[in-house]
């Protein structure tokens, strides 16, 4: 009879204890797990696109000089040739970045979605400036920006960050030999 009893109180309180975690964290687990997945599946799309692009040129056509690698070709025209992306960290991203917040240090959870957006934006003008007809983009500049809800920066209830990148350069067509 006194163990009916403890059973009955111990399930009373563990199972309406355990809906309360599920319906608190439950979203922010499912999103750690369908992220992780959605976020290598997106870098091994890119790194096929990057594989099969720069395998079609002699060299990478994006660079920050302010020439053209190949000199000893004359510029036969120009043109300004850009891309954009905005992406946003996924809730568990967000969740551990909060929590990161209230001891300091190294936030290493954005480092992945950091790194795939911005070599997303240089394939993205890599694919354009092919889709116009550039020989190279010279003169490369990255431009990111934080997107946010509210104009007020202090403002803790603010969970809607997202970045956006700007990539923007001067195409180049070189004169044919």
């Amino acid at each position: 009879m006194a163990e009916d009893s403890v059973a009955s109180v111990i399930l009373a309180v563990f199972i309406p204890l355990f809906f309360v975690l599920l319906f608190a964290f439950g979203p922010y687990l499912l999103s750690a797990v369908v992220g992780t997945f959605h976020q290598r599946g997106l870098q091994k799309r890119l790194d096929i696109r990057k594989q099969v692009t720069l395998s079609s040129l002699p060299i990478d056509p994006i660079h920050s000089l302010s020439r053209p690698a190949n000199v000893n070709r004359p510029i036969q025209g120009s043109g300004l040739v850009m891309a954009n992306l905005s992406i946003s960290p996924s809730w568990w991203q967000m969740f551990v970045v909060s929590i990161h917040s209230l001891f300091g240090g190294n936030i290493t959870t954005l480092d992945s979605v950091i790194r795939w957006g911005r070599e997303e934006v240089i394939q993205r003008l890599r694919e354009e400036a092919l889709n116009q007809g550039w020989d190279e983009v010279i003169n490369v500049r990255l431009e990111t920006a934080m997107i946010r809800k509210s104009s007020n920066a202090s403002n803790r209830k603010d969970r809607g960050a997202a970045m956006e990148y700007l990539i923007y350069g001067t195409g180049v067509r070189l004169s044919p030999v």
